[in-house]
């Protein structure tokens, strides 16, 4: 029986999911003639054709032009290929949760880090000087209250 449906998944042509395309692209606020343009199409018209004819089912992108279209889009290239739409919206949250937010992660992180040795610098710069100025005093008699006679 395992070797029965090997042999089906082996010779099956998985199509991308068009509207998963469509809605990566409106995610972006992109033309279909840019994503075109960004795929290296040079012309303006071609560049809208082919990507109208990806979302329509018309053609099927190669696996290495999804991959290029998910670049673009800030998805993984299986998003494409998923059919339930429960499931795709997990991979998309997955996804940006551990990798589209990386930089903006680190600089999160640089941010915060900057601030506190800012902080950490004043605290220093107070307490040297608190230290000088009990140096200062050193030999000096600190005053005492008076007591009453």
């Amino acid at each position: 029986m395992l070797k029965k449906n090997q042999d089906a998944t082996k010779n099956k042509f998985y199509n991308m999911n068009s509207q998963r395309l469509i809605d990566a692209r409106k995610a972006k606020n992109l033309s279909q003639r840019e994503v075109g343009e960004a795929l290296g199409v040079k012309d303006k018209e071609r560049a809208r054709v082919k990507i109208s004819q990806y979302e329509r089912g018309v053609l099927t992108p190669p696996y290495n032009v999804a991959c290029q279209l998910a670049a673009i889009f800030d998805v993984p290239p299986c998003y494409f290929y998923i059919d339930d739409d429960h499931f795709a919206e997990q991979v998309l949250i997955l996804y940006k949760k551990n990798f589209c937010h990386s930089h903006e992660l680190e600089d999160e992180i640089i941010t915060t880090l900057t601030e506190k040795m800012k902080e950490y610098e004043k605290a220093f710069e107070e307490f040297k000087n608190a230290i000088e100025a009990i140096k200062s005093t050193k030999g000096r008699e600190l005053p005492t209250k008076r007591q009453e006679d």
